[in-house]
């Protein structure tokens, strides 16, 4: 998973371990959020309180969460960080293709 910082570094770690695999440096600027290009990551984003998931809004964020400093996504795994050391990792599943309309 890769994380942005406000020290304009991106740094990658292991899921598994929690460990810090390498740190990116040479950003010019404040590093809020990383996305991937990966095809296999579900699109997940936070937008007005909303956590948006597959385009639909789907977890509203009580006050207590919204003033997140940075935030990461991996393979439907959202991971917000907090300046007070606080980190939310929410996990969701892609809407199912097995559903029909009718």
């Amino acid at each position: 998973m890769a994380s942005g910082s406000y020290d304009k570094t991106i740094k990658l770690w292991d899921t598994k371990t929690g460990s810090q695999i390498r740190t990116r440096e040479g950003h010019s600027n404040l590093l809020t959020s990383v996305a991937s290009t990966d095809e296999t990551n579900f699109q997940i984003a936070v937008d007005d309180n909303w956590v948006i998931f597959a385009g639909e809004r789907l977890l509203w964020l009580p006050s207590y969460y919204r003033q997140f400093t940075c935030s990461s996504t991996l393979n439907g795994t959202l991971a917000l960080g907090y300046s007070d050391g606080r980190v939310l990792i929410m996990g969701f599943q892609p809407p199912s293709s097995s559903h029909s309309i009718l």
